[in-house]
């Protein structure tokens, strides 16, 4: 990366920070450090995918990768699975089918782009783009309007930093 994407990466972190900022006081609370960990996870889990896709093609692995955690999960844990009865009423396992398609579809997406950018790093400052959206959609349909002026603010710091990375 050349200094201009150092910039654009700083600022595209910067936007994410002000976007996530509740206030001026800078202190870690439980939910933002596990979303920390979270992001450190995800970052390892992400080059990992990239090394198995060059083994595999992006429907196969997005089964293999979807299917096993919740398998895993269902040896960890057997006795929680008769909680997930709940989720299989009508009304909301339309949803569950509908949100599953768009998030299968976003992966697949994702790990096809994977296996054609020459660049990693710029494709996952790329992906970054969601925060934009994210932020829009949840003023939008969450009704989230406090603080509305630093989250576009940051919102649009984030897409600067976008450009400027690319």
């Amino acid at each position: 990366m050349n200094w201009i994407q150092w910039v654009g990466a700083i600022l595209l972190i910067g936007g994410v920070i002000i976007v996530s900022s509740k206030n001026t006081k800078f202190a870690f609370d439980r939910g933002e450090i596990y979303a920390i960990l979270a992001a450190l996870l995800f970052a390892f889990a992400n080059i990992n995918d990239v090394f198995l896709l060059k083994h595999f093609d992006p429907y196969s692995y997005v089964v293999f990768g979807f299917l096993f955690p919740g398998l895993l999960l269902c040896v960890i844990y057997p006795k929680k699975i008769s909680l997930i009865r709940p989720y299989f009423s009508k009304e909301l396992f339309y949803k569950i089918i509908f949100l599953s398609i768009i998030y299968g579809i976003n992966a697949i997406a994702f790990f096809a782009a994977l296996q054609i950018v020459p660049n990693v790093s710029q494709l996952f400052t790329m992906n970054s783009i969601s925060v934009v959206v994210t932020v829009i959609l949840a003023i939008i349909f969450l009704k989230e309007n406090n603080s509305l002026i630093r989250k576009l603010f940051g919102s649009c710091l984030s897409v600067i930093g976008l450009i400027l990375v690319k």
